[in-house]
C-alpha cells in the first residue's frame, strides 16, 4: 500500500515539474504578418502616371499660339462733348472716302470669316447715302456668290425705278460682284401703307432661310432714324424680329426691318458723314439716353460707328 502511494506521489511530482518547466521554457515569438498590399493601389498609381504623361504630350505637341494682328478698322474710343465715355466703338476717318474704305474692309473681313464657318454671309443694307459707301467693295476679296444681299429698308416703289434701293444697289455694286439678292415686291400697289409689301418681303427672307442678317449697314438721320424706323412711329414700337411697314406722310411708304431684327445681327454698322450729322452722332452715342423711341439710333445694341471728322466733331475732346 505504501509503495503504491509513493508511486502516485512521484507521478504527480513529475507532472507538476514538467508543467513548470514547460511554462518557463522560451517559446518562439509570435510573428504577426502584415496584411497583403491591396492590388488597387498600383492601378491608381499607374493611372496617375498615365494621366501626367498624356497631359505633357498634349502640352508640348500643341502648335504655338499666334497672336493675330488687330484689324485696321479696330475701333477708336472717344469722349462725348459732355465728357462721358462712349460705350459704342467709333472709327473716325478723314473724309467720306476713308469711311467707305473702312466699311468695305470690315464687310470683307466679316464675310470671309462667316463664309469659312458656314458657307454663306447675309449682308443687310439700308437705302440712302450708305449705298455709295459700298461702291468700293473689291471683287477679288472673296467669292461674292456666297454673299446674300438683303435690304434693311426699301421704299414701296417699283424696284426697277431709279429711286428704288434695289436698282441703286444693282448699279453701284451688287451686279458687278455677282451677289445673290433677295428682292422686295417688284410692283407695290400705289398708295399702299406697306403692310402687304412687308409681309411679302418677310416671307421671301424666310423662304431663302434668312432669319438673321450677319451684318447690317445703316445710315443715320439727323432725327436719329435708322433704316425706316422713325422717331415715335408705330414701326419703332414693334418688338418682334420681323419686317414691318413704315408709312410716312407725303412720301411713299417703306418697309423696314424691326429694331429687334437689327439687333439680332452679329454686327451692326452705322455710317455718317458731314457736319450736318455731328449732333446726331453725338446724341446716338450718349450714355444718357432719350425716352424710348424718340431717337431710334439709341436703341441699337453695341453698334460700330464709322464716321468722318466732320460728323465726329461733337464727340472729340
Amino acid at each position: 500500500m505504501a509503495k503504491s502511494s509513493l508511486s502516485f506521489t512521484l507521478k504527480v511530482f513529475l507532472v507538476l515539474t514538467n508543467s513548470v518547466v514547460y511554462a518557463f521554457k522560451k517559446k518562439p515569438a509570435v510573428v504577426i504578418e502584415p496584411p497583403p498590399e491591396p492590388t488597387w493601389i498600383p492601378l491608381i498609381v499607374a493611372a496617375i502616371l498615365f494621366s501626367l504623361a498624356t497631359t505633357m504630350v498634349w502640352v508640348f505637341s500643341r502648335p504655338p499660339k499666334v497672336l493675330q494682328p488687330q484689324p485696321k478698322y479696330a475701333p477708336n474710343m472717344a469722349k462725348s462733348g459732355s465728357g462721358n465715355l462712349l460705350f459704342n466703338p467709333v472709327v473716325v476717318k478723314d473724309d467720306a472716302a476713308g469711311v467707305s474704305a473702312a466699311l468695305c474692309e470690315m464687310i470683307c473681313a466679316e464675310a470671309v470669316h462667316k463664309i469659312e464657318r458656314s458657307g454663306r454671309f447675309v449682308l443687310a443694307v439700308a437705302g440712302g447715302s450708305c449705298l455709295d459707301s459700298l461702291a468700293g467693295l473689291p471683287k477679288a476679296a472673296l467669292d461674292w456668290s456666297q454673299v446674300v444681299l438683303v435690304y434693311a429698308n426699301h421704299k414701296c416703289v417699283p424696284i426697277t425705278t431709279e429711286k428704288a434701293t434695289h436698282a441703286k444697289a444693282l448699279k453701284k455694286f451688287a451686279t458687278k460682284l455677282g451677289m445673290k439678292i433677295i428682292a422686295p415686291h417688284p410692283s407695290p400697289k400705289e398708295g399702299s401703307d406697306g403692310s402687304a409689301e412687308a409681309t411679302f418681303y418677310m416671307k421671301a427672307l424666310q423662304d431663302a432661310g434668312v432669319t438673321t442678317p450677319d451684318l447690317v449697314v445703316l445710315g443715320l438721320g439727323e432725327d436719329g432714324h435708322v433704316g425706316s424706323l422713325h422717331p415715335n412711329s408705330k414701326a419703332i414700337e414693334c418688338k418682334d424680329k420681323t419686317v414691318v411697314a413704315s408709312p410716312k406722310a407725303g412720301e411713299p411708304s417703306s418697309i423696314t426691318m424691326s429694331m429687334s431684327m437689327f439687333n439680332s445681327a452679329s454686327r451692326v454698322v452705322v455710317v455718317a458723314t458731314g457736319a450736318k450729322k455731328k449732333e446726331a452722332v453725338d446724341r446716338a452715342l450718349r450714355r444718357k439716353k432719350d425716352p424710348p423711341g424718340t431717337f431710334p439710333a439709341q436703341s441699337l445694341i453695341h453698334p460700330v460707328f464709322i464716321v468722318d471728322k466732320d460728323a465726329s466733331s461733337a464727340i472729340q475732346d
